[in-house]
This record gives structure tokens, sequence and C-alpha cells, in this order.
């Protein structure tokens, strides 16, 4: 019995890192292109987009959720 996940869209997936350039690069490298930039005192901020499917990377400082976040458990899909 085939069991399936029946997901119709999301609106982007949100990966933390500490090192946003190099993470940036991995994406590219799979097609993703940046489209928008934020980068504020807390957070460092990429849009990337390929096709519909919306990538949010960002590299936060520690006191942030998305800081938090890289120092318990890595880098990986925050939200």
């Amino acid at each position: 019995m085939t069991k399936e996940c029946l997901v119709n869209r999301f609106d982007h997936f949100e990966f933390a890192t500490n090192n946003l350039k190099t993470i940036e690069g991995l994406f590219e490298s799979c097609g993703f292109v940046t489209t928008q930039i934020r980068d504020t005192a807390a957070l460092k901020q990429h849009l990337m987009v390929q096709g519909q499917v919306r990538l949010l990377i960002t590299q936060g400082t520690p006191e942030t959720f998305q800081g938090q976040y890289v120092k318990i458990h890595g880098d990986g899909v925050c939200s």
C-alpha cells in the first residue's frame, strides 16, 4: 500500500546558517537564484527562488532565533 503526502503548496522554507555565502553557493549550484537581500544588524537574509520554490537563507546573531537554532542544531531548515 502506497501512502502519499498531498501538499498543494508552501510559501517558503527558511534555512538557518552561520555561513550564508557558502550555503547560497550550494543552492546556486542547484539552480536557485538570489532575488532579494535584507541586511540588518541582527540578520542577513537572502531570498532564493527556483520556479515556484522559495528558500530564505538566514544568518543571525547569537541573540536571534536563527542564531540559537544553529547553535543547538547546526545548519538546517528552521521554519
